[in-house]
């Protein structure tokens, strides 16, 4: 079946200052991952679930979007000497506020939240990552002019 969405990835991105960002994301794995996986030398983050909002919109009312207390984030870390594992309400996502916001931008009473150089700087990303893909190699992104 032709696709033109990536069913599963896994990218590397490495920043200047040595720390590197591994992300994966599929559509196919038979058993999923975290929603959110985040580990650092002081500390994990871990984060079940989708975005609430996604099924309040299908069901007809995005501002009825309530996230599940079982799908809150987990923070494990080490505090005063003892390992700790602390729950973190999540705070509620507004998708709304984008499309406001770029229907005030067009009235110009405001100013673009999401600007066309933050974006173009994401499919730079992505672009990157496609190349590497491809090609077996690191892609700077110096190297990447998106289209």
């Amino acid at each position: 079946m032709d696709n033109d969405v990536d069913d599963h990835a896994h990218c590397i991105i490495s920043f200047a200052d040595g720390t590197d960002v591994h992300i994966t994301t599929s559509s196919v794995a038979h058993q999923g991952k975290p929603r959110w996986y985040v580990l650092g030398t002081a500390g994990a983050l871990v984060k079940d679930g989708s975005d609430p909002q996604e099924r309040a919109m299908i069901g007809g009312n995005i501002d009825a979007a309530r996230e599940r207390p079982e799908d809150y984030a987990r923070l494990a870390l080490t505090a005063i000497g003892q390992p700790a594992v602390l729950t973190v309400e999540t705070v509620p996502g507004r998708w709304r506020a984008f499309y406001d916001n770029v229907a005030a931008a067009l009235r110009g009473q405001a100013a673009l939240a999401v600007t066309p150089h933050s974006a173009r700087a994401t499919m730079a990303v992505l672009e990157a990552a496609r190349r590497s893909a491809a090609t077996g190699r690191a892609v700077d992104l110096e190297e990447v002019e998106p289209g």
